[in-house]
């Protein structure tokens, strides 16, 4: 019995599970299981249990050596080669992938969710990005990525900001009648 419980732990411990084994054996993998001695059962699921996290970790070297091929050693560099940068004062226009709504976005592999390309700018300029702010344009344009041209505000702030420069639409264009002239 120990002889056969050490080949088939042999075979286990090479990389066959238990179901390809019982195949081979022509078994059921129930009956693959009880050949195994108890302390041969715990090796294998020990064993099982290692493999499983040495491929997960593989995942995770995999999807960072493919983040790192996409945009190289100096991720910085790549992101402001898709801006347009001119002088301090002007607009500064994401030249890579927009959003219908103008605004530039950009994705790392791996990742499902695109990254907007001014709250990137922001924080390359500043740092992280409070989970309570927003990063907002002082000069409305939303494919602009000049760091000078972005402040952090509340939605509240933003909205409010709208409202003094004559651009917002309570809904969207569907109310003609819907005019906002003056704010106290």
């Amino acid at each position: 019995m120990k002889t056969k419980s050490k080949m088939t732990l042999v075979r286990l411990l090479a990389g066959k599970n238990m179901s390809e084994v019982a195949k081979e054996d022509g078994v059921s993998p129930q009956a693959v299981r009880f050949r195994l001695t108890p302390e041969d059962l715990a090796t294998y699921q020990n064993h099982s249990a290692q493999l499983s996290a040495d491929r997960q970790q593989a995942d995770v070297d995999d999807m960072e050596e493919r983040r790192a091929w996409r945009w190289g050693s100096k991720p910085e560099a790549r992101f402001w080669e898709n801006v347009d940068i001119q002088g301090p004062d002007d607009c500064w226009e994401w030249q890579g992938s927009r959003l219908p709504s103008g605004y530039g976005q950009l994705h790392i592999w791996g990742d499902k969710n695109h990254l907007y390309a001014h709250r990137v700018t922001w924080e390359i300029a500043h740092g992280p990005v409070p989970d309570d702010l927003d990063i907002c344009h002082s000069c409305d344009n939303p494919p602009c990525c000049n760091p000078a041209h972005l402040w952090a505000g509340t939605a509240k702030q933003n909205t409010w900001d709208s409202i003094r420069k004559g651009r917002f639409k309570p809904f969207g264009n569907k109310c003609p009648t819907c005019n906002i002239d003056e704010v106290e």
